[in-house]
């Protein structure tokens, strides 16, 4: 009976064993035929490609031979073109005229911006007149009406006459007395840039010199300082030094020279940077000297416009070129006093000149 237990266990391990393995072939099978059917698939999928691909190089050949055809049609046109004379001067022409139309139509836009700027001017000198009209026709609408007679407008015109004449002859008086003052005076009216020059010259190299003494300053008041608070050491290397032995002193390491040098470095491009701020300054001050002096020039050489005419469309300023006169004698006593008028007038000058570039 134990045996034919143990042939019924192996039997049954052996039925087992046979049953794991038709699992495995039946797996096994299964596996075989996905991958034959995906082999079949990525076949037919080749085949397809294969067959796009030869469609796309018939279809690209026969492209290739179309255009050969259509360059030698054009080859052959452009030989009769060229072979035709009166055609290409036809077409030069043509383009020439072209080049000038365009030439005509910038100009054309030019002239039609420069109006539209001269338009809007006149717009805007239109709105302040029609402002001023308002203004006047206010002022005389809130004052009292006054009924005036014959016998008075005689008299009121009378006044107004010899007020007239008299205003004529002071005008005449003052602009003799101009006249003779322009012709006795030392100082013209046109070396008024040399003076303003000059002006400026000194009063840039007063500003220098006063930047100069406050570095000074700042440079002996820091040394000063040192020299209190280092004090005590000085005093005990003097008396080191007056002691007889002989104290090694100690070089400067490596550190302390790049130290050093570094700090001269820096004071060198620190000075060469107000020196180059200096000029520009200068430059900057000196230019807007001269717009307002062009303008102030300008101003005074208007004769009286009526006030239908105040608003012109295009100023042209007078440019005068300057010229170098020497000033009075800097001991005169009545230097300084000039000295001072000028510089006010200068300051006021420059800001009516920001004022109008600002505006």
């Amino acid at each position: 009976q134990e045996k034919l237990d143990e042939m019924m266990l192996e039997l049954d391990h052996s039925v087992q064993k046979q049953k794991t393995m038709t699992d495995k072939i039946s797996a096994m099978e299964d596996q075989e035929r996905s991958r034959s059917k995906r082999s079949k698939a990525a076949l037919q999928k080749s085949q397809n490609a294969l067959e796009q691909c030869l469609a796309v190089k018939d279809s690209v050949q026969k492209e290739n031979s179309m255009l050969k055809l259509q360059l030698k049609q054009t080859q052959l046109q452009l030989q009769t073109l060229a072979s035709e004379t009166p055609l290409r001067l036809k077409l030069s022409e043509a383009n020439a005229t072209v080049q000038k139309l365009i030439a005509e139509k910038e100009k054309l836009n030019s002239e039609y911006r420069h109006l539209k700027e001269q338009n809007e001017l006149l717009r805007n000198s239109l709105i302040e007149l029609k402002c001023e009209n308002d203004e006047l026709r206010k002022q005389i609408s809130g004052k009292p009406k006054i009924m005036v007679t014959d016998g008075q407008l005689e008299d009121i015109d009378a006044k107004y006459a010899s007020e007239r004449a008299a205003w004529h002859k002071e005008k005449e008086a003052l602009q003799n007395a101009l006249d003779q003052a322009t012709r006795h005076s030392p100082v013209a009216l046109s070396d008024f840039d040399a003076d303003l020059h000059h002006i400026l010259n000194r009063y840039l190299r007063a500003e220098s010199y006063r930047k100069s003494l406050a570095w000074q300053k700042q440079y002996f008041l820091i040394v000063l300082a040192g020299y209190i608070e280092e004090e005590k050491d000085t005093v005990e290397k003097l008396k080191k030094c007056i002691v007889p032995k002989r104290t090694k002193f100690s070089s400067p390491s490596h550190p302390n020279k790049f130290k050093i040098v570094a700090l001269t470095r820096i004071a060198v491009a620190r000075m060469q940077y107000l020196v180059s701020h200096r000029k520009n300054s200068r430059q900057a001050t000196y230019k807007t000297l001269q717009s307002a002096l062009r303008n102030a020039r300008s101003h005074s050489n208007q004769k009286y416009v009526p006030s239908n005419q105040r608003h012109p469309v295009l100023q042209t300023p007078d440019v005068v070129t300057p010229r170098r006169r020497p000033l009075a004698d800097p001991g005169t006593p009545g230097y300084v006093s000039e000295y001072l008028e000028h510089f006010n007038k200068m300051q006021n000058r420059i800001k009516l000149a920001l004022a109008n570039n600002n505006t």
